[in-house]
């Protein structure tokens, strides 16, 4: 008997080597699908913030565009005003040598007045 005594000892001692074995294997299961959770968590998490990053890329990328035709129509209008400066420019230009002719045609007439009076005082009335 001592020796079903003994298989019986080692027989339970075996069952609850298994039992501890299959503790271990569902705790480190558990602790596997925990992990997985966790990490399934931290991918969506990250999935969010890389789709929100990518819709605010596309937000600034719509206002720099925004911008950009801004800047453009502000170099078109800049660039419009130049011309009418330069129009007024070479008005201006074109009134100076005018102001110049009539100067000139001034003086011109101030003698012809002084040479005129000049010889009328030569003619005596009488």
């Amino acid at each position: 008997m001592d020796h079903v005594n003994t298989d019986t000892q080692e027989a339970a001692k075996a069952a609850r080597d298994i039992k501890t074995i299959i503790e271990e294997v569902q705790n480190s299961s558990n602790k596997a699908e925990n992990i997985m959770l966790l990490s399934s968590d931290n991918v969506s998490s990250g999935t969010k913030t890389v789709n929100e990053a990518g819709t605010q890329f596309i937000d600034i990328i719509e206002h720099i565009e925004k911008l950009t035709q801004q800047v453009l129509q502000v170099a078109a209008a800049a660039e419009q005003m130049t011309i009418g400066v330069q129009n007024v420019a070479a008005a201006t230009q074109q009134q100076t040598a005018s102001m110049q002719e009539v100067s000139s045609s001034a003086e011109d007439l101030n003698l012809v007045a002084n040479e005129l009076l000049t010889m009328s005082g030569q003619f005596k009335m009488q």
